[in-house]
């Protein structure tokens, strides 16, 4: 009984799936969508590092009539906030823009 225990801790799905969570190093980015009472949030992570994060942002809030922010967060890097749910426009934009690939881009939470 104390083998099957032991051998209970030697995978750790949580520290596997991080891995791939930066472009820069895993090629993944991820959309999350996020709702909180009637407020909904487009989460953008996993840019690459080299993008201009201040022009594309700009070009978000022109393009989708919103407010957009950069934060940085000490897990991930670089991640976009953008006010509303714009997940189709982002990928259309990254995809468009050469940015990223289509089959590159995971959408989390599509409200």
């Amino acid at each position: 009984m104390t083998d099957s225990i032991a051998n209970f801790n030697t995978f750790d799905a949580f520290a596997d799936a991080g891995e791939g969570s930066k472009t820069s190093r895993g090629g993944r980015v991820h959309i999350r969508m996020q709702q909180e009472w009637k407020e909904e949030w487009t989460i953008i992570e996993g840019l690459p590092d080299k993008l201009d994060f201040e022009k594309v942002v700009k070009v978000f809030k022109t393009q989708f009539c919103c407010n957009g922010v950069i934060i940085e967060d000490p897990n991930v890097g670089k991640v976009i906030q953008l006010q509303g749910s714009h997940h189709e426009g982002v990928i259309r934009f990254l995809v468009s823009e050469g940015i990223c690939k289509k089959d590159a881009i995971e959408v989390h939470g599509t409200v």
